[in-house]
């Protein structure tokens, strides 16, 4: 079922005719935004993380709060409407 959504929602993206290059400039500014972000990750561990915590409970309290998890979630969304094995 969820296979299913999710084709639907890609079919319905794919139904406002999106041209590739905006798709691929979207692309490369995700990836952009998410090494950006991920080049904060030490200084929030050292300074801002709860005290105690592991470092993946981190890694994945970082994500959810930073934005990563929800951008690369659309990084894989593109890749796959462009075709990309990555």
């Amino acid at each position: 079922r969820n296979n299913l959504t999710y084709l639907r929602f890609i079919k319905s993206y794919l139904e406002t005719n999106p041209e590739k290059s905006v798709l691929i400039r979207d692309r490369d500014k995700l990836v952009k935004n998410i090494d950006s972000k991920w080049s904060n990750y030490e200084y929030w561990f050292k300074h801002i993380a709860p005290i105690g915590i592991t470092r993946k409970k981190a890694e994945d309290l970082f994500k959810r709060e930073s934005g990563i998890e929800s951008m690369k979630k659309q990084l894989n969304n593109l890749r796959f409407i462009l075709n990309e094995n990555n």
